[in-house]
């Protein structure tokens, strides 16, 4: 265990809310939850449906006073969690580095804090497993369920599709998939830029027909990286997604899109995770990153494929104010873009077919030549950036296959796996989570949260009519 420093625990305390007994009754205890990420996942699993984030419950006291946390769903004292763990620094080559990972002293594998039942369990992240994080109550599951549901409210033509059991049967839909992405409260010329530059994650939650929430999202070996931004290397889906429990600060807000889906289909897509851990996903910061899986998943529960794709240009236009966030002359500017944009409708208006169609292939072939050339330039500085090589073979299942951005999951071992795919555009496209907060905004079911603490943010509050409704129904059974 680490050396105590009674005035980070006194710190420490305050933030998360303890009890400020603790340091005294438990030298090193609030030091071991802080540095291995414990305390930030208490606090997110106990403070969700409870908006003061205390934590004084999670660590209890037994009749000698001593503190007892949850291991494995067994409460033990800080003096038998000694004995079980070993708390190791992650890099003890760094000497600015004091993050830990925990260890059991018996098999030497890694356990983290990461139910809310259970507490302490091994790490789901070590093995191919995916483990509940998460138990919601009979009226919580409820009411998300009824919430979710309203999704198809836009797409009629899916719900059926969505309602397909095992057997071909329409089946209840009692479960639910949520994305989640987390954005900056930003106004004015600024707003875009931050929106596009600082939404760099898509998290995923499932939540089957009992109420049991399974939490995760893409994750990387950073390493990868050091030696080419753009290489490609194996990922895998981590539980709980690692910024489940972050983006709480008071300047952002994180945004919540519940659809329902049925038994069968989450059944499908647990054993998608778990195969997916098996052998891997082919990962690359600009394509198939954690935007890529999400809507993978999304396309895999629903059936809808979010476009995700920004070519360069795209991304740069994408962090340019709207005109009416222009200070000063941004109303101006909007009554010019009309009056062109009308202007140029009347011309489309009037112009025969023929003559459009043709004008259009002219510019086609005109252009052809220096599209290209600024295509081999933009791969180039792709492939000299890492994007020819990759950090690590593909696993022995997996078998090479075309470069792809419709919404599925592509096997792949490079960006640029040829001297032709220089002159590709697809390696150009980026899989970038803006578009994906920009179709969070128009759907029905999405939610937007901001706390304090840490917290999963799965449930919607209860519609006030909904609540006025129970209490009525109640009042006459009575």
């Amino acid at each position: 265990m680490s050396a105590v420093n009674p005035h980070r625990d006194a710190w420490t305390i305050g933030y998360w809310g303890l009890d400020p007994r603790l340091a005294d009754r438990a030298p090193g205890l609030v030091d071991f939850l802080d540095k291995s990420g414990s305390l930030r996942n208490m606090a997110g699993l106990y403070s969700t449906g409870r908006p003061d984030g205390s934590l004084k419950k999670m660590v209890r006291y037994n009749k000698g006073k001593e503190a007892m946390i949850k291991v494995d769903g067994v409460m033990r004292t800080w003096s038998e969690v000694q004995q079980i763990f070993e708390s190791r620094l992650i890099d003890a080559t760094d000497p600015n580095n004091t993050k830990t990972k925990i260890y059991c002293r018996e098999d030497d594998r890694i356990w983290t804090y990461i139910s809310s039942e259970k507490g302490f369990v091994p790490d789901p992240n070590e093995s191919t497993e995916t483990v509940p994080i998460h138990q919601l109550s009979k009226e919580e599951h409820r009411r998300l369920v009824k919430h979710a549901k309203k999704f198809y409210e836009q797409y009629p033509e899916i719900e059926a599709k969505a309602s397909l059991g095992d057997n071909g049967e329409i089946e209840e839909r009692t479960c639910v998939f949520q994305i989640s992405t987390v954005v900056k409260d930003r106004d004015g010329i600024l707003k875009n830029f931050h929106e596009t530059a600082e939404v760099k994650h898509v998290s995923m939650a499932l939540i089957d027909e009992t109420g049991q929430v399974y939490s995760f999202g893409g994750a990387m070996d950073l390493s990868m990286l050091s030696k080419g931004f753009l290489r490609t290397g194996n990922a895998r889906l981590s539980t709980p997604d690692w910024e489940v429990f972050r983006g709480h600060e008071e300047d952002k807000t994180r945004l919540v899109t519940s659809m329902a889906i049925t038994p069968a289909t989450a059944k499908a897509l647990l054993e998608d995770l778990k195969e997916y851990n098996r052998t891997g996903i082919r990962y690359n910061l600009s394509k198939q990153n954690c935007t890529g899986m999400a809507v993978a998943f999304v396309e895999k529960a629903i059936g809808i494929e979010i476009d995700q794709r920004l070519t360069p240009l795209e991304l740069v236009y994408a962090m340019l104010p709207d005109l009416e966030q222009v200070p000063v002359i941004g109303w101006l500017l909007v009554k010019i873009s009309e009056a062109v944009s009308a202007v140029f409708a009347f011309i489309r208006s009037i112009t025969p077919h023929s003559i459009a169609w043709l004008s259009c292939k002219v510019t086609m072939v005109i252009f052809y030549i220096p599209k290209k050339m600024l295509v081999f330039v933009g791969n180039l500085f792709i492939y000299m950036m890492g994007g020819g090589k990759s950090h690590e073979p593909m696993h022995n299942d997996l078998k090479e296959e075309p470069l792809g951005s419709d919404g599925k999951i592509h096997n792949f071992s490079a960006l640029i796996r040829s001297p032709l795919d220089l002159f590709s555009e697809e390696p150009l496209l980026i899989h970038h989570p803006k578009p994906v907060l920009d179709w969070q905004r128009q759907q029905k079911t999405t939610v937007s949260y901001r706390s304090k603490y840490p917290q999963l943010c799965i449930v919607p509050e209860e519609d006030p009519a909904d609540r006025s409704h129970r209490s009525r129904s109640r009042k006459v059974k009575t």
